[in-house]
């Protein structure tokens, strides 16, 4: 799937650079009607070339290969995530920083259970809950990725309100 869409940004780049080769020698020939024609053959020939080339190179920058990606948008410091094979049992661990994202290749179309242990980080101030384990399974089309953002929540404490006015003291 990739390799088409590498492609056919190629072939516009390559019809654009067609485009001003032939638009060179008609220079050079004088083979124009008039500049006015010869202006906006060469401005549509650039765009087209420009537009090749940037297709081409976001074509380029994608990585086909299916993965998993771990954000830590937590507070709760460094997080251990484990990803193991469904077939083989094979693990790839990991930590996960906070502010950071870890990425591993996976197989395509083929289970993995993950594993994120919250529990496992330190201790953070300001009452956020970093107590969890999540798990389940997880399967990646080829091509694509699949991202757990991890998040910490914030324990607050119950609101306590008395249900009969306190006794006023007289002196």
């Amino acid at each position: 799937m990739a390799a088409f869409r590498v492609m056919g940004a190629a072939s516009i780049l390559l019809i654009g650079l067609v485009a001003l080769v032939l638009l060179l020698i008609r220079a050079r020939t004088k083979q124009y009607n008039s500049t006015q024609n010869m202006a906006i053959y060469l401005i549509s020939a650039v765009l087209v070339a420009i537009v090749g080339a940037a297709l081409t190179l976001s074509a380029l920058a994608i990585d086909p290969r299916p993965r998993v990606i771990f954000v830590n948008d937590s507070q709760c410091g460094g997080i251990p995530v484990t990803l193991t094979h469904s077939n083989t049992g094979v693990e790839q661990r990991g930590t996960v920083e906070a502010g950071q994202k870890l990425e591993f290749p996976v197989e395509p179309n083929v289970y993995y259970r993950y594993k994120i242990d919250f529990s496992a980080a330190p201790r953070q101030p300001g009452n956020w809950k970093c107590t969890d384990i999540q798990e389940g399974d997880v399967r990646v089309p080829d091509g694509s990725s699949q991202t757990f953002t991890l998040q910490s929540e914030r324990i607050q404490a119950p609101d306590v309100t008395p249900t009969s006015p306190l006794p006023s003291v007289v002196p």
